[in-house]
């Protein structure tokens, strides 16, 4: 797509439009793919319905600490989040054993405090 861009061809000259929209296209899709906050992406934690945790071992990964860490809050599982003038606020003064639990583990906590 960058060599159709930026080398002259005859046809962008009548099919510009065309191509230009391609590209928005291909674009909106990158970005909804490498940026989207709740999907597939390989370094979010999966099962967690309508929430999304970066995986523990993805964390020292150059995209994941420059581009989500710095708007992320380390939790436990049995935080709560609270909207409060248009911002979210958490919760988290549990008192915690000293452990690292793994993703699975997490999960398994989140999921069974919204049966408790």
């Amino acid at each position: 797509m960058r060599n159709r861009a930026i080398h002259f061809r005859p046809e962008i000259d009548t099919n510009d439009r065309v191509l230009a929209l391609e590209a928005i296209h291909l674009l909106q899709n990158i970005v909804q793919i490498q940026f989207g906050s709740i999907g597939v992406q390989p370094w979010f934690i999966p099962n967690t319905p309508g929430e999304a945790y970066i995986k523990r071992y993805r964390q020292d990964e150059p995209f994941i600490r420059k581009v989500y860490l710095p708007d992320c809050v380390l939790i436990g599982p049995k935080h709560r989040l609270e909207m409060k003038h248009g911002k979210w606020l958490v919760h988290d003064d549990f008192a915690y054993e000293d452990i690292e639990i793994s993703d699975e583990r997490f999960t398994d906590l989140r999921v069974k405090r919204g049966t408790d």
